[in-house]
């Protein structure tokens, strides 16, 4: 992300993927415009912001259990 903002001369700054957790993260509303810009583009992203529901299964092979997990969009525009 930060070679990306770079790239594009952004005045950005990534400290991690997802910009919660970590401070500083230091964006722009201009640099996310553009950056979401160009995500819109990728059809990956567009799968992933548009799966309102989304399991999946996890093990920890150490002490051989597995559960599911159920992630569901919050995004209320999906309907």
């Amino acid at each position: 992300m930060n070679l990306l903002s770079k790239e594009l001369e952004l005045d950005q700054t990534w400290n991690n993927s997802s910009g919660l957790s970590i401070n500083p993260n230091f964006s722009t509303a201009e640099a996310i415009a553009i950056l979401t810009s160009i995500a819109v583009k990728d059809e990956t992203f567009n799968a992933i912001v548009n799966t309102k529901v989304y399991e999946v299964e996890v093990s920890n092979e150490k002490y051989g259990l597995t559960r599911k997990i159920l992630w569901r969009n919050t995004n209320k525009l999906l309907g």
